[in-house]
């Protein structure tokens, strides 16, 4: 025997049957359990931002350190091969430093650091109390220093 459905007739009721739903048998998630997972999640976030803060801050003063590194790199292997006498000299704070040979300014090259990382800066640069760093024309460094970098609780001290 099959049953179909037809629309009700006009002037008739339609009488709905629901089954009742006991109280603790409702699928779903009470506000207690929500605010529980909740209350973990954040726990576990809030432990997880240290790490992940200075593992940022790590990776920035990396990022500025190694480009450091190749600036003064490329001025020594000029010296070297020009086999005269280059300084890299910090200009307008430590974001700018120009790199030329000695007695010929003309001849060198400027270069802005862009430190497009929010709090990060170099703090201090410091050769033997000058803002220079100068290689003989054999590309050994006459002079010897210092350059500080931070990015926020982190500072590291790069020696030349």
């Amino acid at each position: 025997m099959s049953h179909t459905l037809q629309a009700p007739r006009p002037g008739e009721r339609v009488i709905a049957i629901t089954r009742a739903i006991p109280f603790g048998s409702r699928s779903g998630f009470s506000l207690v359990e929500l605010c529980l997972v909740l209350l973990i999640v954040s726990v576990i976030a809030g432990l997880a931002m240290p790490r992940f803060s200075a593992s940022r801050d790590r990776h920035r003063v990396d990022l500025i350190s190694r480009r450091l590194a190749a600036d003064i790199e490329r001025a020594r292997t000029r010296a070297q091969a020009e086999q005269r006498e280059w300084v890299l000299v910090s200009k307008s704070g430590a974001d700018a430093y120009e790199s030329y040979p000695i007695g010929d300014p003309s001849a060198g090259e400027r270069t802005m650091l862009q430190l497009n990382q929010p709090g990060t800066q170099i703090v201090d640069i410091d050769f033997d109390g000058f803002n220079a760093l100068a290689f003989g024309p054999y590309g050994t460094p006459t002079t010897s220093g210092t350059i500080d970098v931070a990015s926020g609780c982190l500072l590291v001290r790069l020696t030349v």
